[in-house]
């Protein structure tokens, strides 16, 4: 479960800047981990959908649709 402290939009897009879309969910995990993200970036992360994503926007959709 991700950690209770809110990440935001343009946080997660730090961390997927440069990745190629479209992509599933554990790609944009991996990607951001590679990009350095902190722990609680992937945790948050790991809590999106289960599905394709392709776009920075979409992401940022992702984002808004953790519950919290």
């Amino acid at each position: 479960m991700a950690n209770s402290k809110s990440v935001s939009p343009v946080e997660v897009e730090k961390y997927v800047a440069g990745i190629n879309f479209p992509v599933n969910k554990n790609q944009l995990v991996d990607h951001a981990r590679e990009k350095g993200a902190p722990k609680e970036v992937l945790d948050f992360m790991s809590d999106f959908p289960e599905r394709d994503y392709v776009s920075a926007a979409d992401v940022a959709k992702g984002v808004g649709q953790v519950r919290h």
